[in-house]
């Protein structure tokens, strides 16, 4: 079974979808130590905004955005 092309596209999608996962996370918490830095602790609506990201494209666009916003909600607008 575990030769099968089947289990191993199984667990290679598994592999690839926990691979992601753990980059957003590491980009979030990257940017909220950042932002922390910069504008102090974000506040509850901010962190909800990072926790409802999903997309590795937004995360580096609001990296890069980072050092051209006034605030939080500059940022995330």
């Amino acid at each position: 079974m575990q030769e099968s092309t089947t289990y191993q596209a199984i667990l290679e999608e598994g592999r690839r979808k926990g691979e992601l996962e753990g980059q957003l996370e590491g980009e979030k918490r990257t940017v909220l130590l950042m932002g922390s830095g910069k504008f102090g602790p974000p506040s509850a609506d901010v962190r909800a905004h990072f926790e409802g990201l999903d997309s590795l494209e937004r995360l580096d666009a609001l990296a890069e955005r980072l050092w051209r916003a006034a605030s939080w909600d500059e940022l995330i607008a």
